[in-house]
């Protein structure tokens, strides 16, 4: 059951057929999706056509249509959203307040805490006790100085690069990505390792999008990312 559509073809058509979205590239029939499983659809290439058809039913059944690449990024939106000023109002107000950072905290905090948790599952079958509890214990040390201390945004950022590089240098020397992987690489990756993974926090950009507009809140004023036209702070 398909539920997030990546299309990244250039030349391939997207319509409508009954309540399906149809994939279709030189007239070819190539894949039907039903609509009511879809939650996505992000369009990663120029030349993708799609037809007012099926951006309206999409809208009305909430599924959200993106066009993004690394230097921008668009979304259709249905009138039907959840949307209150009130909590927009309050998200603004905690900038204020002092509230923002406790917040951006608490997502870093949960982010290391996912690192932990992800470098002990899939290194339990491993035979490297040592490397794994010196860099579990460095992880839970950050956890640790965010919970305790007074934080700025700037020391909250160097946290979370710190984790990122521990994070990394495991999978790393442990090889859980394969041996192609050597380093954490954003956009212009050349490996395979580290397109898929830009491949997915593409995937996953979207996901949180969603699920941020249908709170009501504003994506573009962030907790901890700076204000910067187009760029979505919050996400």
């Amino acid at each position: 059951m398909l539920k997030h559509l990546v299309v990244n073809s250039y030349g391939v058509y997207l319509g409508l057929k009954s309540a399906r979205l149809v994939v279709k590239k030189d007239g070819e029939l190539i894949k039907e999706y039903p609509l009511k499983n879809l939650k996505t659809i992000s369009i990663k290439s120029r030349g993708v056509g799609l037809s007012s058809d099926l951006a309206y039913a999409c809208g009305v059944r909430g599924v959200k249509i993106f066009f993004n690449d690394f230097k921008s990024h668009l979304a259709l939106h249905t009138l039907h959203e959840h949307k209150s000023v009130n909590v927009i109002k309050h998200q603004i107000l905690s900038e204020q307040n002092g509230k923002d950072l406790a917040l951006a905290k608490e997502l870093i905090i949960g982010k290391i805490k996912n690192q932990r948790s992800t470098i002990l599952y899939f290194s339990r079958y491993l035979q490297d006790d040592l490397l794994k509890q010196k860099t579990t214990e460095q992880l839970k040390t950050f956890i640790n100085e965010l919970k305790t201390y007074k934080m700025t945004k700037d020391s909250i950022f160097g946290i979370e690069g710190s984790a990122a590089k521990v994070y990394f240098d495991y999978l790393r020397q442990t090889r859980l990505l394969g041996d192609e992987f050597l380093n954490r690489t954003g956009r212009y990756a050349d490996d395979n390792i580290n397109k898929a993974l830009n491949y997915g926090y593409a995937i996953l950009l979207n996901i949180i999008y969603k699920s941020v507009i249908n709170a009501g809140l504003n994506p573009y004023f962030g907790v901890l990312h700076s204000l910067r036209s187009a760029k979505l702070s919050l996400v």
